[in-house]
């Protein structure tokens, strides 16, 4: 996939053309003036909760996320700046964009299990924190929210294209060609083009819509996804399923790591990721 800067505007309405008369909702004014109080260096750690703290949905949410399993604090954490500091301005920016993409998506999608859809989104997000850490430990924040997002774009395609999707989901679980053919065979376009369309029309950081965009596509310099988040959209569902030995393969011949080393790596992901799993769905 190439990569088209467009305007909030074109985005949006490339986005409607692609599903139809959908109105994606804002992100709330608090986690906004949050991320723009983290992108200044010259902001405290105060000044950045004292803005969270004008939705207590999302300072209560974090928390949550903070004491999860997945981020490992070794004593509960419940104030806010504690919690920043915790985990640092990089992954603060990564949990406050993936709660509000998950708030903006549907709640409820005739046909989509949210709960497996949510555990199957988490546990790709570990396992490419947790190869990052292996390959290129600088991008592990990024790799995390661009796994967890990666097919974000698929509860809206089954709510807003409805039966004629959930009969495409079905063909592609029971095995037939890959979910991106059968999208583009059926709609003239793919989960992964929707979702970088929804990152353009959010605003979210040029990386991040990138590394959506190209998550199913071929490795290469081409393609600005990184390596772990390419590896994490080969698993389809948590634990031994589909995928599993063939992300194992690839991190074996691409990037030489050893089958074991591997396999071990993802078995240990699925606490941390069901415990994700069920804060997001």
């Amino acid at each position: 996939m190439r990569w088209t800067r467009r305007s909030k505007t074109q985005a949006a309405d490339a986005l409607r053309e692609a599903v139809g008369d959908h109105t994606l909702p804002h992100f709330s004014g608090a986690v906004l003036q949050a991320l723009s109080t983290l992108r200044d260096d010259g902001s405290t750690l105060e000044e950045i909760a004292e803005t969270l703290n004008f939705d207590p949905g999302v300072s209560v949410k974090l928390l949550a996320l903070v004491n999860s399993s997945a981020f490992g604090a070794r004593a509960t954490v419940d104030d806010l700046p504690q919690a920043i500091q915790l985990v640092g301005r990089a992954s603060l920016e990564s949990l406050l964009i993936s709660m509000s993409v998950r708030k903006a998506l549907p709640e409820k999608t005739s046909g989509i299990d949210t709960s497996a859809f949510w555990r199957a989104a988490a546990y790709r997000a570990v396992v490419a924190r947790r190869l990052a850490q292996e390959l290129c430990p600088r991008e592990a924040h990024s790799a995390f929210t661009a796994a967890l997002l990666q097919d974000m774009a698929v509860p809206l395609l089954a709510e807003r294209q409805g039966d004629a999707y959930l009969a495409l989901l079905e063909r592609w679980r029971e095995g037939g060609p890959s979910l991106r053919e059968l999208e583009r065979e059926a709609f003239g376009c793919d989960h992964a083009e929707l979702g970088l369309l929804m990152c353009q029309a959010w605003e979210l950081p040029e990386s991040l819509a990138m590394a959506i965009g190209g998550h199913h596509d071929d490795p290469g310099d081409d393609n600005p996804t990184p390596d772990p988040v390419l590896l994490s959209s080969l698993l389809r569902e948590p634990g031994p399923a589909p995928g599993s030995d063939e992300l194992v393969a690839v991190a074996r011949d691409r990037h030489g790591l050893e089958d074991g080393a591997v396999s071990d790596l993802l078995d240990a992901c699925l606490g941390d990721a069901e415990d994700l799993g069920r804060l997001f769905a």
